[in-house]
C-alpha cells in the first residue's frame, strides 16, 4: 500500500517515511500542501494520506475539504498530524473530514496501530469495490438477458398480430430500438446460394429513407466480408465486439462507429431449405452482446423464422380457400342452372349440398337442408329402415349401388313427391367412398298422368267388353227370332 506523507518540515517527513517503509509500506513524499493535493489528484494516487494540519499553501484542513468536495465514491484515507490536541482541534478535524487524528509527539506504535486500522479500511473499501464491480457486472448481464428474454416474450404477441412477413419484421425491428436500448436493428432475406446478395427488408433505428440507401450499399457489397454474409455462410451468428478496433470490415463499419455503433452481432436463421433470414443488431456500447443474451436473440429468431413461416402458411391457406369457393360457387353455379333436384350426401347420408331446383322440390331454404338426414327427413316411413340399412352397406362395403333408381321423397310440407334418380359414388384420393351425388326429377306428375291413363285404359277395355258381350247377346237373339 502506498502512503502520502505531507509536512513541511523536512525531518518529519524523514522520520515518518523511515517507520512507514520499515513497516512495508510504500511512501511518497509532499512538502507543502499544494503539492500533496496536486498528488491526490493524479490517477495512481495514494489511497492513503498523512496530513500535516500546518502547512504553507493549503494546510491539512484545506485539503480534508477539498477530497470531501470530489465526486469519487472512494476517496482516500486522511489521518491529520497536528500539535493541537484539544478536542475542539480533533472534532473540527473530524468534521472537514478527517477519518483519523494524531498529536505530536507520537508514539511510534501508537501510529502503527493506527495506520493499521486505515489499512484494514482500505482493504475492506477494495473489497466493497470488487463486490460493487461484480454487482454491476452481473446487473449488467442481468439487463442484457432481461432485454433480450423481454423481446423473446413480446415476440410472441408481435407473431399473433402481425398480418405480413413485413411487418412481422418491421415490429421486431422497433421493438429493439424503441423498447429494449439497442442502437439500431435491421432484418434482410436471402434466397439460394449463401454468396447471394442481402436485401434489408425491415429497418429501426436510422434516418428516414435509410433503407433504400443500405439495400444499395448491401447489394453492392462483399458478403463474404460482412457480418451478415459471414453469419448466412456458417449458419452461426457473427459478433463484432468493439468497432473501433476492427479493421476487417473495411469502411462499412467504420460508418457505422461513425454513428455511433460500437458493437454487432448478425444472427441468421432458417425459413425454408431454399430461404434464410438474418437479423443484424446493433449497440452503442463496446461488447455489449454476452452469451446469455446471444442464446435469448437465437430463440428470438427461431421464433421469427417460425411465425414467417405461419405467416406464409395462412396466406396459402387463404389463397386455397378462396380457390376453393370460387370453385364451389362455379360448380354452384351449374348445379343451380340445373334443371333437377342435386343432392350430394355424406357418408352418414346427411346433405352437404343441395341446389336451388332441390330447395324448390323439398319445400326449404338451402340453409335449413344443409346438414339434414336424407332418410330420416325425407323418405316415408315405411322405406326408411331398409334404404338407410342399403346406403350404410354401399357406404361400408360398396355392395348394392344402382345407377338409376325411383324413389319416393316427403317434402317438408309432407307433401310425397316420386323422383327419377341417377347416381354417382363420391370418393377420395385413396379410393374410399365418402358420400354419393345425385340427381332427382321430379315425376310425380307423369306418374299420375300414367296411372289416369292406365285408370282410363282400364275403363275403356271394360266398356268395350261390354258392348262386345251386349252385341254378342243381341246378334244371338235376333237369330232365335228369324227361326221362330
Amino acid at each position: 500500500m502506498k502512503i502520502l506523507v505531507a509536512d513541511d518540515n523536512s525531518s518529519v517527513r524523514r522520520i515518518l517515511s523511515a517507520m512507514l517503509s520499515a513497516w512495508g509500506y510504500a511512501v511518497v513524499t509532499a512538502s507543502d500542501g499544494r503539492e500533496a493535493w496536486q498528488m491526490l489528484q493524479q490517477h495512481d494516487s495514494p489511497h492513503f494520506a498523512i496530513l500535516d494540519w500546518m502547512m504553507p499553501g493549503m494546510d491539512g484542513i484545506d485539503i480534508c475539504r477539498s477530497i470531501r468536495s470530489l465526486p469519487a465514491t472512494f476517496p482516500p484515507y486522511v489521518m491529520l498530524l497536528t500539535c493541537r490536541g484539544q478536542k475542539e482541534d480533533v472534532v473540527a478535524g473530524l468534521e472537514a473530514g478527517a477519518d483519523d487524528y494524531i498529536t505530536k509527539p507520537f508514539e511510534a506504535e501508537e501510529l502503527r496501530a493506527r495506520v493499521q486500522v486505515g489499512k484494514r479500511y482500505l482493504e475492506l473499501q477494495d473489497s466493497l469495490k470488487e463486490r460493487m464491480n461484480e454487482l454491476q457486472l452481473q446487473g449488467n448481464e442481468l439487463r442484457k438477458s432481461n432485454r433480450a428474454l423481454m423481446l423473446l416474450n413480446k415476440s410472441s404477441h408481435l407473431l399473433a398480430t402481425a398480418g405480413s412477413e413485413k411487418e412481422l419484421l418491421q415490429n421486431i425491428c422497433d421493438e429493439m430500438v424503441d423498447n429494449a436500448g439497442y442502437k439500431l436493428a435491421w432484418a434482410g432475406m436471402v434466397t439460394g446460394s449463401p454468396n447471394a446478395r442481402l436485401v434489408p427488408t425491415a429497418l429501426s433505428g436510422f434516418e428516414a429513407g435509410a433503407l433504400e440507401v443500405m439495400r444499395l450499399a448491401w447489394s453492392e457489397a462483399d458478403p463474404s466480408r460482412s457480418p451478415a454474409g459471414k453469419a448466412i455462410s456458417s449458419g452461426k451468428p457473427a459478433i463484432i465486439r468493439n468497432i473501433f478496433n476492427n479493421k476487417i470490415y473495411s469502411h462499412r463499419m467504420v460508418e457505422a462507429a461513425s454513428r455511433g455503433f460500437a458493437s454487432l452481432v448478425s444472427i441468421p436463421f432458417k425459413i425454408s431449405p431454399e430461404q434464410q433470414g438474418i437479423l443484424n443488431i446493433y449497440a452503442k456500447e463496446p461488447d455489449a452482446f454476452d452469451s446469455e443474451e446471444i442464446k435469448l436473440l437465437i430463440k428470438l429468431t427461431e421464433n421469427l423464422a417460425y411465425g414467417i413461416n405461419a405467416i406464409r402458411t395462412a396466406s396459402e391457406r387463404r389463397q386455397f380457400e378462396k380457390e376453393l369457393q370460387m370453385e364451389r360457387d362455379q360448380a354452384q353455379l351449374y348445379l343451380d342452372v340445373s334443371g333437377v333436384l342435386m343432392v350430394a350426401l355424406d357418408i352418414n347420408g346427411n346433405i352437404s349440398l343441395i341446389n336451388k331446383k332441390g330447395c324448390l322440390i323439398l319445400g326449404d331454404s338451402q340453409q335449413n337442408l344443409l346438414g339434414r338426414n336424407w332418410f330420416s327427413d325425407f323418405i316415408p316411413e315405411n322405406f326408411q329402415s331398409e334404404l338407410e340399412q342399403s346406403y350404410r352397406n354401399l357406404m361400408e362395403h360398396g355392395t348394392g349401388f344402382k345407377e338409376y333408381f325411383e324413389s319416393s321423397i316427403v317434402t317438408r310440407s309432407g307433401k310425397q313427391r316420386e323422383l327419377a334418380v341417377h347416381a354417382s359414388l363420391l370418393g377420395n384420393k385413396d379410393d374410399l367412398i365418402t358420400g354419393i351425388l345425385f340427381s332427382g326429377e321430379d315425376i310425380t306428375e307423369k306418374k299420375q298422368a300414367e296411372k289416369a291413363l292406365r285408370t282410363s285404359e282400364e275403363n275403356y277395355r271394360t266398356l268395350f267388353d261390354r258392348i262386345v258381350s251386349s252385341s254378342t247377346a243381341i246378334a244371338a237373339y235376333r237369330s232365335g227370332s228369324d227361326e221362330t
